[in-house]
């Protein structure tokens, strides 16, 4: 497993003494989940952060960029379909013997438009691509809800993601968890809504 986080930066850098600061506390937080290495990526309007647990490239660091930088990704988990995808996304006609990191699909399909793909990713995962040019973020999850992620909201907008309250906390943001969806948690295991529309984190006043 790894650890991932996003801010939104236009939201983000006002509400705290020390972006970079925060920023390394997030990753401290996250080093448990991911301690094969950890990396961060401003795009656009959007810093992502992803403390790395390596499985498929030991050598591939997260978050992944696309050439031009208009593209940028971070993945928790597993695509575990992934190698039987690989050849229509790779421009070559022989797989490489060490694929690429499996964070650089959700990328690769965004660059297409295929923004749809991304939610029909098997194995357990969630994921993250930050689209700059259009200023887009895009949330996927396996159907389970195994790989945690928790979606801060002001108002409509989504301003903050990460894979643990802790890591959300150690942004020095102040979050407050709705009754019900602990209550749905601790009675299921899992959240029933685990769309980027679920509600789960919410500003305190």
């Amino acid at each position: 497993m790894c650890g991932i986080f996003g801010v939104r930066r236009s939201w983000f850098d006002g509400r705290v003494p020390s972006p970079d600061d925060a920023f390394a506390a997030a990753l401290a937080s996250l080093h448990w989940r991911g301690p094969d290495g950890s990396g961060l990526v401003t795009l656009g309007d959007w810093t992502l952060g992803c403390a790395r647990l390596a499985i498929t490239n030991r050598r591939s660091r997260q978050p992944v960029v696309r050439r031009g930088k208009s593209l940028a990704g971070v993945l928790n988990g597993a695509i575990t379909d992934a190698r039987a995808r690989w050849p229509s996304l790779l421009a070559r006609s022989r797989l490489p013997a060490l694929l690429p990191n499996d964070a650089w699909q959700p990328v690769l399909l965004a660059q297409r438009g295929d923004m749809r793909a991304l939610a029909t990713f098997t194995g357990h995962h969630a994921l993250a691509v930050v689209d700059a040019e259009h200023d887009r973020l895009v949330l996927a999850r396996d159907a389970m809800g195994e790989k945690p992620l928790f979606i801060l909201r002001d108002d409509d907008r989504i301003v903050a993601f990460a894979s643990s309250p802790a890591c959300l906390a150690a942004l020095q943001l102040p979050l407050r968890l709705e009754t019900s969806s602990v209550a749905e948690f601790f009675a299921r295991g899992w959240v029933a809504q685990c769309s980027p529309a679920h509600r789960a984190l919410t500003l305190d006043p």
